[in-house]
């Protein structure tokens, strides 16, 4: 326990937590691209080349679908940030509680929505959910982590393996082999996601409802032991 203690301030930052978080974001793009119109949730450096694409050739109405994803998750991460600033000792006392509260809320909502016309509308909240994930957590271990999105995260694995061929120290290969899993957690999600979008339709949702409630309490509990 004291070494944990020194390798993470909070149990968000633990590789547990980033492990869930970071499948879940996985699940969230498979969520979207099984049952919304194979769109995926969070890639958002897809969704702008395909905007500026969309303009250039004057499909205003497709570059409107994806502006609104772009915006969505604009307004996630603000939304984030204003819960952090506005919501400290209210709510559930912790703003991220009450922040994946709300999160909670939106995914059960998706659930009991059927799909059709309304894909862009959940597409939309997921891209919205999602940015706010990302907002709310970003470190594993005091070090940068994107939970739902996955170019940095390559870039940051590539980083930590050099020392594991050059300098061959047991902490190099620990960072770099726990920050591979945490990569990999992303597609983990990502495929486990599929089999249970086909085997739930839109009530699939309702797993991701289960991660929620399990950071939830996560959080819930570091705060009552503190």
């Amino acid at each position: 326990m004291e070494q944990a203690t020194k390798r993470y301030q909070s149990i968000t930052e633990s590789t547990g937590f980033m492990l869930a978080v970071t499948t879940l974001g996985g699940f969230l793009n498979s969520y979207t691209y099984a049952t919304r119109d194979g769109v995926f949730a969070n890639m958002h450096t897809g969704n702008m080349t395909r905007l500026g694409i969309s303009l250039a050739d004057g499909a205003w109405a497709e570059a409107g679908t994806y502006l609104a994803a772009i915006v969505a998750a604009i307004l996630g991460a603000l939304f984030c940030e204003g819960m952090k600033r506005r919501t400290a000792g209210r709510g559930f006392g912790n703003w991220q509680r009450n922040l994946l509260a709300v999160q909670f809320v939106l995914l059960f909502a998706a659930g009991l929505i059927p799909s059709g016309w309304q894909n862009l509308l959940v597409t939309c909240a997921f891209s919205f959910l999602a940015e706010s994930l990302l907002a709310m957590f970003g470190k594993w271990e005091g070090r940068g982590h994107s939970v739902t999105i996955c170019t940095g995260n390559l870039r940051n694995f590539g980083q930590y393996l050099y020392p594991v061929i050059f300098e061959r120290t047991p902490e190099a290969l620990r960072t770099a082999g726990l920050y591979g899993l945490l990569v990999a957690s992303f597609a983990f999600g990502a495929g486990v996601g599929i089999p249970i979008c086909r085997a739930l339709g839109t009530y699939a949702a309702w797993v991701g409802c289960a991660v929620l409630a399990v950071l939830f309490l996560a959080i819930r509990r570091e705060d009552r032991a503190n």
